[in-house]
């Protein structure tokens, strides 16, 4: 299996300020790995992402994420400037060449599990209808049908009455703004 770490900031995991964790070493090696035994690869969230940039220059925090114990780093603002980095750190010798030929057997491994040795890539001549055949169709109007929910207002419970005595609360992860229906809420206060 494999494992995505988010850019959260929790310190009841790691304290370390300014450290999400993705890159703490305490999360990815000594929680994830060590204590809970996860084996499986483990991916970074995309490094050009606000929760990291915020705090650390691209390759700092691709090197930062390496040490922390991730196995494959996504999205890496400056490529170059990593593997430098990296490089770097195998000289001073704060990690040996064979952590690097570890996590590179650890994604290779994988590869082979999912039969990508053997891999023959798709001819793209005809790919719209190789995609979107009849029965593709058919699955996508099935989702989209199993998706809608039917709301009735049986019980005349919209609009909102007395609205000078009621009171309403909506949350927001994750949006500045709030979403749709937390606007459309507002029209109601």
């Amino acid at each position: 299996g494999s494992m995505m770490i988010a850019h959260l900031s929790i310190p009841a995991l790691d304290p370390t300020p300014q450290t999400p964790t993705t890159l703490s070493k305490k999360v990815v090696t000594n929680l994830l790995q060590n204590e809970m035994k996860f084996q499986g690869l483990i991916f970074t969230d995309a490094l050009n992402m606000k929760g990291v940039t915020d705090y650390y220059e691209p390759g700092v925090a691709d090197l930062k994420a390496l040490l922390a114990g991730n196995d494959i780093l996504l999205f890496s603002g400056d490529v170059p400037k990593a593997i430098t980095e990296i490089k770097k750190t195998i000289q001073r010798g704060e990690i040996t060449e064979s952590y690097i030929n570890d996590k590179c057997r650890k994604v290779l491994k994988a590869k082979y599990w999912l039969g990508l040795h053997t891999f023959n890539p798709i001819q793209t001549g005809n790919l719209q209808e190789d995609l979107f055949t009849r029965e593709s169709e058919v699955i996508i109007r099935r989702l989209v049908e199993a998706s809608l929910t039917l709301i009735k207002n049986e019980s005349s419970l919209i609009p909102l009455q007395q609205l000078d005595t009621l009171k309403i609360a909506t949350v927001s992860i994750g949006e500045e703004k709030g979403n749709m229906f937390q606007k459309r809420l507002n029209d109601y206060t």
